[in-house]
């Protein structure tokens, strides 16, 4: 049987937003800066021909904003994602 290489990528949320801190941290949203750049990332896996099989994502407001951007760039479909 042919062996087939695995790649993880890990990527961690853009920049979120510090601007309440009575916000609980699950609920942090990005900030400007996170929404600008994320976009970017996204684009540039897409550069690099890193397009996932799969999406692992936490249910944290920043880390579904940022997981929105991969899975535009990425013409992603709901399969493909998992919340956790």
């Amino acid at each position: 049987m042919p062996c087939v290489a695995k790649r993880l990528i890990v990527i961690r949320h853009a920049k979120s937003s510090w601007k309440n801190s009575k916000v609980d941290d699950a609920e942090r949203p990005l900030n400007k800066r996170g929404r600008r750049d994320g976009p970017r990332m996204a684009n540039f896996l897409v550069d690099q021909g890193l397009k996932p099989d799969r999406l692992l994502v936490s249910d944290a407001v920043r880390a579904r904003a940022t997981a929105d951007f991969l899975i535009d760039a990425f013409a992603l479909a709901e399969g493909e994602i998992d919340y956790e």
